[in-house]
């Protein structure tokens, strides 16, 4: 196996779209007086993103301590 980082990059692509292609039902979406409708995998990317940002966060909080 020559390029393992390009076989996982292009398997995790294909994930990603098979991913997308199941879930672009509308998903409503209430949060105190604020409602919206939106495809389920823009909430899953969303909340993908802020665990993310949450994580680097405190790992970026925890290191300077």
């Amino acid at each position: 196996m020559k390029h393992p980082k390009r076989l996982v990059g292009v398997l995790s692509l294909l994930l990603l779209i098979v991913l997308l292609w199941q879930n672009t039902q509308k998903v409503s979406i209430r949060f105190l007086f604020w409602s919206w409708e939106l495809p389920l995998v823009v909430l899953l990317l969303v909340v993908a993103l802020l665990g993310g940002a949450a994580t680097f966060l405190f790992i970026l909080i925890k290191g300077r301590q």
